[in-house]
């Protein structure tokens, strides 16, 4: 069985280990009692069902990106969000990128090499639409969020963790993901400091939930 998988609302995709798994198009019943998703991981839980998983029976999957390290495949996904074309977005942890497939799962485009220059990754996780026209990438061990239109053009640095008025305001934050609202501000999880950041589509800071 396949254990702690990520649940996307729009179309199921699932994150499981390195191979990513959607339901076909016009399947939305089935019977395959492998693919199971822990009731914390997916949107929409039975609430009465505290303790137990949840088991989502497909009748068929497609692969979107299978093991490896060749265009289109992933090692170590570790981030994935669909965007209003319905568009896949998955960040590559041990590869330092993220790949774009179309809605029909054929790879796109690349983003990001190891490094820490404007456009380089390292380690990136989250990754989030926000906004009308952007996509969001934790980008973990340079401790920065950066945004890409949805041509894979770079916009930039959201927010920078190591910044002097940041760091001044929030003391150290230790960035382990993020999410985004329908109104494009940005939530990031502050894992050390067991609080939740949000911050405008602009990357100005609103507040904290939350802390120790």
């Amino acid at each position: 069985m396949l254990h702690s998988c990520m649940a996307l609302r729009l179309g199921l995709t699932l994150a499981c280990g390195a191979t990513l798994l959607a339901p076909r198009a016009g399947d939305s019943s089935g019977a395959d009692p492998r693919v199971l998703a822990q009731r914390d991981s997916v949107a929409h839980a039975d609430s009465s069902a505290l303790a137990a998983p949840i088991v989502w029976r497909l009748r068929e999957v497609a692969v979107i990106a299978g093991s490896g390290r060749g265009r289109g495949q992933v090692l170590e996904p570790d981030g994935i969000a669909v965007d209003p074309f319905g568009r896949v977005w998955i960040a590559d942890a041990a590869l330092h990128r993220v790949q774009r497939f179309d809605a029909a799962g054929i790879w796109q485009a690349e983003l990001g090499a190891l490094g820490s220059d404007a456009v380089q990754l390292r380690r990136p996780g989250a990754v989030a639409r926000f906004g009308a026209a952007g996509v969001a990438v934790l980008d973990r061990e340079n401790r920065r969020v950066l945004a890409f239109d949805l041509f894979d053009r770079p916009l930039g640095t959201l927010i920078e963790f190591d910044d002097d008025a940041i760091v001044s305001a929030l003391g150290r934050v230790e960035p382990s993901t993020l999410a985004a609202d329908r109104g494009g501000a940005l939530v990031v999880v502050d894992r050390d400091g067991e609080r939740l950041l949000a911050f405008e589509a602009s990357g100005r800071f609103l507040r904290s939930v939350g802390g120790p």
